[in-house]
C-alpha cells in the first residue's frame, strides 16, 4: 500500500435498491469517518480514488450506512463490494498521527489524571480492536488500552500522553 495512505476499512456489502452501502471501520476511526467529506477508495490495488460522502449513518460502533456520489443504484454499488476505503495521512490530525503509530509512542509516558501516577510506555501491542500499551509503574507491568476517550491530551514535545485511566486499574496490577 502507498506508504501516504492509511486503510481504516472496507465495504461489506449493498444496503437497499438505492446504492446504499455497509461499510465496516476499524473501531479507532468509528468517529474520523463521520467527519469526513470525502472517502478514497481502492479500486484497484494501491490505487486510491476520492469518493464524495453524501451521507454516513452509524449503526453500530464500527458498522456505517453510506451514500456515495457516483454510486447510486445497487448496481454501482455492487461493484465496490470488499473494497477497502483508505485516508491520506495528511488528512490525520497530529494527534491521531502520534496515537496511531506504535513505534513512536514507544518513548512516551502516561500521565494518570486521576493519581498523578506515571507510566513509561515499554512497547505497543496492536490488537484487532484496539492499542495496548505495556507499561512499568513502580517495577510491575501495566497494561494501558489507548483507547481516545480515555486520552486528554497529547503532549507531543514532552512525550506526555495525560489520560484518565478507569478507576483501579493501576491497583490491578500492584
Amino acid at each position: 500500500m502507498d506508504a501516504s495512505y492509511k486503510k481504516i476499512g472496507q465495504f461489506a456489502g449493498t444496503h437497499g435498491l438505492n446504492g446504499l452501502l455497509s461499510l465496516h471501520v476499524q473501531a479507532e476511526y468509528a468517529s474520523f469517518i463521520q467527519e469526513q467529506k470525502f472517502i478514497f477508495i481502492e479500486i484497484k490495488p494501491r490505487t486510491f480514488i476520492p469518493y464524495r460522502l453524501l451521507k454516513v449513518k452509524k449503526e453500530t460502533k464500527e458498522n456505517f450506512l453510506v451514500s456515495i456520489k457516483s454510486f447510486d443504484s445497487l448496481e454501482e454499488a455492487k461493484k465496490i463490494c470488499m473494497k477497502s476505503i483508505a485516508m491520506p495521512i495528511a488528512a490525520f490530525s497530529e494527534r491521531q498521527k502520534t496515537l496511531h503509530n506504535p513505534e513512536h509512542l514507544s518513548n512516551f509516558t502516561i500521565l494518570d489524571l486521576s493519581t498523578q501516577a506515571k507510566l513509561k510506555i515499554e512497547k505497543i501491542l496492536a490488537t484487532a480492536g484496539q492499542m495496548l500499551a505495556i507499561t512499568q509503574f513502580e517495577g510491575k507491568e501495566v497494561i494501558v488500552p489507548m483507547h481516545e476517550s480515555l486520552i486528554e491530551d497529547v503532549d507531543e514535545k514532552n512525550q506526555i500522553i495525560s489520560m484518565k485511566l478507569p478507576e483501579g486499574l493501576i491497583d490491578i496490577y500492584l
